[in-house]
Protein backbone atom coordinates (compact mmCIF):
# COMPACT_ATOMS: atom_id res chain seq x y z
CA UNK A 1 0.00 0.00 0.00
CA UNK A 2 1.24 3.57 -0.76
CA UNK A 3 1.10 5.69 2.24
CA UNK A 4 0.61 9.43 1.23
CA UNK A 5 0.49 9.00 -2.36
CA UNK A 6 4.24 8.61 -1.66
CA UNK A 7 6.54 5.29 -0.52
CA UNK A 8 4.56 2.16 0.41
CA UNK A 9 5.00 0.68 4.44
CA UNK A 10 8.14 -0.85 3.09
CA UNK A 11 9.74 2.04 2.23
CA UNK A 12 8.83 4.16 4.68
CA UNK A 13 10.42 1.48 7.30
CA UNK A 14 13.13 0.72 5.04
CA UNK A 15 13.92 4.90 4.99
CA UNK A 16 13.79 4.63 9.06
CA UNK A 17 16.20 1.90 9.50
CA UNK A 18 18.84 3.76 7.00
CA UNK A 19 18.28 7.00 8.99
CA UNK A 20 19.25 5.22 12.29
CA UNK A 21 22.06 3.54 10.39
CA UNK A 22 23.34 6.77 9.28
CA UNK A 23 23.41 7.85 13.03
CA UNK A 24 25.80 5.16 13.99
CA UNK A 25 28.00 5.38 11.01
CA UNK A 26 28.27 9.05 11.70
CA UNK A 27 29.99 8.67 15.15
CA UNK A 28 32.73 6.41 16.59
CA UNK A 29 33.45 3.29 14.61
CA UNK A 30 33.48 4.26 11.10
CA UNK A 31 36.44 2.42 9.92
CA UNK A 32 34.78 -0.83 11.05
CA UNK A 33 31.74 -0.28 9.69
CA UNK A 34 33.49 0.73 6.05
CA UNK A 35 35.79 -2.31 6.13
CA UNK A 36 34.12 -6.28 6.01
CA UNK A 37 34.37 -8.24 8.94
CA UNK A 38 37.85 -8.95 10.40
CA UNK A 39 39.78 -5.94 9.55
CA UNK A 40 42.84 -5.46 11.68
CA UNK A 41 43.45 -2.24 13.77
CA UNK A 42 45.52 -0.81 11.01
CA UNK A 43 43.18 -0.44 8.10
CA UNK A 44 40.68 0.24 10.68
CA UNK A 45 42.86 3.25 11.95
CA UNK A 46 43.94 4.20 8.32
CA UNK A 47 40.50 4.63 7.08
CA UNK A 48 39.37 6.62 10.00
CA UNK A 49 42.35 9.28 9.93
CA UNK A 50 41.95 10.09 6.20
CA UNK A 51 37.57 9.35 5.63
CA UNK A 52 34.05 10.90 7.21
CA UNK A 53 30.86 9.87 6.90
CA UNK A 54 28.97 11.31 3.51
CA UNK A 55 25.49 9.27 3.54
CA UNK A 56 23.74 5.90 3.91
CA UNK A 57 22.28 4.62 0.28
CA UNK A 58 19.39 3.33 -0.82
CA UNK A 59 17.01 2.18 -3.75
CA UNK A 60 13.31 2.98 -2.92
CA UNK A 61 10.19 2.63 -4.99
CA UNK A 62 7.38 5.50 -4.82
CA UNK A 63 4.70 6.32 -6.98
CA UNK A 64 6.50 9.61 -8.43
CA UNK A 65 9.43 11.60 -7.44
CA UNK A 66 7.43 14.68 -6.61
CA UNK A 67 5.11 12.38 -4.11
CA UNK A 68 8.60 11.41 -2.92
CA UNK A 69 10.16 14.46 -2.32
CA UNK A 70 6.70 15.61 -0.48
CA UNK A 71 6.82 12.48 1.77
CA UNK A 72 10.17 13.39 2.89
CA UNK A 73 9.10 16.81 3.18
CA UNK A 74 6.83 15.23 5.79
CA UNK A 75 9.22 12.93 7.71
CA UNK A 76 11.21 16.69 8.22
CA UNK A 77 13.89 15.51 5.82
CA UNK A 78 14.39 18.38 3.11
CA UNK A 79 16.28 16.79 -0.09
CA UNK A 80 18.14 18.49 -2.55
CA UNK A 81 17.17 18.79 -5.99
CA UNK A 82 16.93 15.53 -7.96
CA UNK A 83 20.27 14.50 -10.32
CA UNK A 84 19.80 11.29 -12.67
CA UNK A 85 21.06 8.08 -11.44
CA UNK A 86 23.37 7.41 -14.22
CA UNK A 87 25.50 4.35 -11.80
CA UNK A 88 22.11 2.72 -10.31
CA UNK A 89 20.55 2.91 -13.86
CA UNK A 90 23.43 1.22 -15.40
CA UNK A 91 23.70 -1.57 -12.73
CA UNK A 92 19.74 -2.05 -12.70
CA UNK A 93 19.46 -2.17 -16.55
CA UNK A 94 22.50 -4.66 -16.44
CA UNK A 95 20.61 -6.68 -13.64
CA UNK A 96 17.42 -7.95 -15.10
CA UNK A 97 19.03 -7.27 -18.81
CA UNK A 98 17.20 -4.37 -19.78
CA UNK A 99 17.45 -1.28 -21.64
CA UNK A 100 18.46 2.07 -19.16
CA UNK A 101 16.55 4.53 -21.04
CA UNK A 102 13.57 2.31 -19.79
CA UNK A 103 14.72 3.19 -16.13
CA UNK A 104 14.44 7.00 -15.25
CA UNK A 105 15.81 6.52 -11.72
CA UNK A 106 16.90 9.94 -9.98
CA UNK A 107 18.74 10.45 -6.98
CA UNK A 108 18.20 13.05 -4.03
CA UNK A 109 20.34 13.51 -1.20
CA UNK A 110 18.87 14.86 2.32
CA UNK A 111 21.17 15.45 5.19
CA UNK A 112 22.33 11.53 5.88
CA UNK A 113 20.39 9.88 3.11
CA UNK A 114 21.39 9.10 -0.36
CA UNK A 115 18.32 7.76 -2.15
CA UNK A 116 17.76 6.16 -5.76
CA UNK A 117 14.49 6.58 -6.51
CA UNK A 118 12.84 4.11 -9.56
CA UNK A 119 8.96 5.29 -9.79
CA UNK A 120 6.33 2.90 -10.42
CA UNK A 121 5.38 3.85 -13.17
CA UNK A 122 8.63 2.63 -15.09
CA UNK A 123 7.17 0.46 -17.54
CA UNK A 124 9.73 -2.09 -16.87
CA UNK A 125 9.56 -2.59 -13.74
CA UNK A 126 8.14 -5.81 -12.21
CA UNK A 127 7.25 -6.54 -9.16
CA UNK A 128 9.33 -9.23 -9.18
CA UNK A 129 12.54 -6.92 -9.43
CA UNK A 130 11.12 -4.68 -6.54
CA UNK A 131 11.03 -7.50 -4.38
CA UNK A 132 14.69 -8.56 -5.42
CA UNK A 133 15.95 -5.30 -4.87
CA UNK A 134 14.83 -5.13 -1.29
CA UNK A 135 15.58 -8.11 -0.22
CA UNK A 136 18.86 -8.58 -1.44
CA UNK A 137 19.93 -4.63 -0.62
CA UNK A 138 21.74 -4.45 -3.86
CA UNK A 139 22.27 -0.58 -3.87
CA UNK A 140 22.39 -0.40 -0.21
CA UNK A 141 25.29 1.44 0.73
CA UNK A 142 27.82 3.23 2.81
CA UNK A 143 29.24 6.74 1.59
CA UNK A 144 32.23 8.19 3.29
CA UNK A 145 34.05 11.17 2.02
CA UNK A 146 37.87 11.74 1.96
CA UNK A 147 39.17 14.94 4.26
CA UNK A 148 41.08 15.78 1.86
CA UNK A 149 41.14 14.56 -1.83
CA UNK A 150 45.11 13.38 -1.91
CA UNK A 151 45.43 11.35 -4.76
CA UNK A 152 48.47 9.41 -2.76
CA UNK A 153 45.73 8.45 -0.37
CA UNK A 154 43.30 7.54 -3.16
CA UNK A 155 45.74 5.11 -4.18
CA UNK A 156 46.79 3.93 -1.00
CA UNK A 157 42.57 3.36 0.15
CA UNK A 158 42.02 1.16 -2.68
CA UNK A 159 44.75 -0.77 -2.49
CA UNK A 160 43.60 -1.36 1.27
CA UNK A 161 40.51 -2.19 0.05
CA UNK A 162 41.48 -4.88 -2.14
CA UNK A 163 43.57 -6.13 -0.04
CA UNK A 164 40.16 -6.53 2.57
CA UNK A 165 38.39 -8.29 0.28
CA UNK A 166 36.50 -5.47 -1.64
CA UNK A 167 35.95 -5.59 -4.91
CA UNK A 168 36.23 -2.42 -7.13
CA UNK A 169 32.54 -2.23 -9.11
CA UNK A 170 33.65 1.13 -11.04
CA UNK A 171 33.17 5.18 -10.76
CA UNK A 172 32.30 7.88 -12.11
CA UNK A 173 32.98 11.83 -11.94
CA UNK A 174 30.46 14.63 -12.28
CA UNK A 175 29.66 17.96 -10.65
CA UNK A 176 32.90 18.00 -9.32
CA UNK A 177 33.71 15.06 -7.70
CA UNK A 178 34.46 11.43 -8.12
CA UNK A 179 32.53 8.69 -7.23
CA UNK A 180 33.91 5.19 -6.68
CA UNK A 181 31.73 1.90 -6.04
CA UNK A 182 32.72 -1.44 -4.03
CA UNK A 183 31.24 -4.07 -2.35
CA UNK A 184 32.40 -7.94 -0.78
CA UNK A 185 30.11 -10.96 0.01
CA UNK A 186 28.88 -11.80 3.30
CA UNK A 187 27.39 -8.02 4.71
CA UNK A 188 25.01 -8.15 7.36
CA UNK A 189 22.24 -10.70 7.57
CA UNK A 190 24.07 -12.19 4.43
CA UNK A 191 23.73 -9.04 2.14
CA UNK A 192 26.37 -7.20 -0.01
CA UNK A 193 28.88 -5.37 1.89
CA UNK A 194 28.65 -2.39 -0.53
CA UNK A 195 30.82 0.97 -0.05
CA UNK A 196 31.16 4.63 -1.72
CA UNK A 197 34.26 6.19 -2.10
CA UNK A 198 33.57 10.26 -2.41
CA UNK A 199 36.16 12.61 -2.88
CA UNK A 200 36.53 16.61 -4.38
CA UNK A 201 37.34 16.75 -8.36
CA UNK A 202 37.00 14.96 -11.29
CA UNK A 203 39.85 12.09 -11.15
CA UNK A 204 39.28 10.36 -14.27
CA UNK A 205 42.99 9.49 -15.06
CA UNK A 206 42.75 7.86 -11.89
CA UNK A 207 39.51 5.52 -12.70
CA UNK A 208 41.25 4.68 -16.18
CA UNK A 209 44.08 3.41 -13.99
CA UNK A 210 41.84 0.98 -11.79
CA UNK A 211 40.06 -1.25 -14.38
CA UNK A 212 37.10 -3.25 -13.35
CA UNK A 213 36.65 -6.60 -13.78
CA UNK A 214 32.95 -6.23 -15.47
CA UNK A 215 31.91 -9.61 -16.14
CA UNK A 216 32.82 -10.66 -12.29
CA UNK A 217 30.54 -7.84 -11.21
CA UNK A 218 28.05 -8.94 -13.79
CA UNK A 219 27.90 -12.44 -13.25
CA UNK A 220 28.18 -11.97 -9.24
CA UNK A 221 25.07 -10.09 -9.44
CA UNK A 222 23.22 -11.40 -12.22
CA UNK A 223 23.58 -15.23 -10.14
CA UNK A 224 22.48 -13.78 -7.29
CA UNK A 225 18.90 -12.69 -9.41
CA UNK A 226 18.52 -15.82 -11.15
CA UNK A 227 18.65 -17.63 -7.43
CA UNK A 228 22.49 -19.53 -8.28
Amino acid sequence: MLVGSGFDDVDLRRIDTADTRARSWSGPGLGRAVLPPGADDEAVALVERHCVFSHAGLLLFPSSVSAALNELRRKGMEAAAPERGRFVRRRLADRYRLAESDLDVVRVRTRDLGLHLLPRTCRTLTEGAVVMERSRAFESHLAVRLRTCDVVVVEGLLHLFAHEGLWFEGGACADGRTEMYFAAPGGEGGLPHRVELVCAGEHRSLLRRHGVDVELVSTAYRGVVAGR
